[in-house]
């Protein structure tokens, strides 16, 4: 699950993913398996999932299909989790018809992601945030993105684009994490101030919020920086561990 999904030839198909803190959570658990009973026979089916299960059928496919009829895809959670074609899954999501003029691939994915040579020359800013944990989307694959970026600008892009990781979060909220913060104002002053943003701090929600708090250990209220890559943020060596002012971004 770890090394990303590779088709019967061996061939990768996507990213890796991270190991994280974020897998304790059930968010994580319930994209990635389809269970969140822990023991692997849970018994989600088709209707409770339909949003994960109809991605894979109406969004990445071509045409778009039912997955209640979508062979060798599965019908319910359980036989689309074990008996996956990734074989067939390739070809789908990069098929055309003569109605889908253009591929779920190919509209999803830009011809040249790291040329953003045109945001760059006009003096936009942008800042991506991704949790390491986000079942759905790998952090890798981002970072994989940034690393080509940078060397599309020399080596460097963070004069005009960084990416922040939040640790433990999951799809765009939850897990374990602070998954509270506030990049717009970082991203304002950048823009209008010329203030690149060095670090936002993030803060945890209660139990209650976020339900991926529960048992984690991690109180409410915790802050910590959240850092521009490559850096990440490091204990100073003194103070609560509670409180962002005791840690760097590294």
């Amino acid at each position: 699950m770890f090394a990303g999904p590779k088709n019967s030839a061996g061939k990768a198909l996507y990213s890796d993913w991270p190991w994280t803190n974020g897998i304790y959570g059930a968010s994580w658990r319930g994209y990635m398996t389809g269970t969140t009973n822990g023991t692997g026979t849970g018994t989600a089916k088709y209707g409770s999932n339909v949003g994960f299960v109809s991605a894979a059928a109406f969004i990445f496919s071509t045409p778009p299909a039912d997955p209640k009829v979508m062979t060798g895809l599965g019908a319910t959670m359980i036989d689309w989790t074990l008996n996956y074609d990734f074989d067939k899954a390739e070809a789908l999501i990069n098929a055309t018809t003569s109605v889908f003029t253009e591929s779920s691939m190919s509209f999803m994915t830009p011809p040249d992601p790291t040329n953003l040579s045109k945001l760059r020359d006009r003096g936009a800013k942008m800042i991506v945030f991704h949790g390491t944990a986000d079942p759905v989307f790998s952090y890798n694959d981002t970072i994989a993105w940034y690393k080509g970026l940078a060397a599309a600008n020399n080596g460097d892009a963070s004069s005009f684009a960084r990416v922040f990781n939040v640790a433990g979060m999951t799809h765009t909220q939850g897990g374990p994490s602070t998954d509270q913060f506030d990049f717009l104002t970082a991203l304002v002053a950048w823009v209008e101030k010329g203030q690149a943003p060095d670090s936002v701090i993030g803060t945890t929600r209660t139990a209650v919020q976020n339900p991926d708090m529960t048992g984690s250990g991690i109180a409410a209220g915790r802050t910590r920086p959240l850092c521009p890559y490559p850096k990440f943020a490091k204990y100073k060596g003194t103070g609560s561990f509670e409180d962002a002012a005791n840690f760097a971004c590294q």
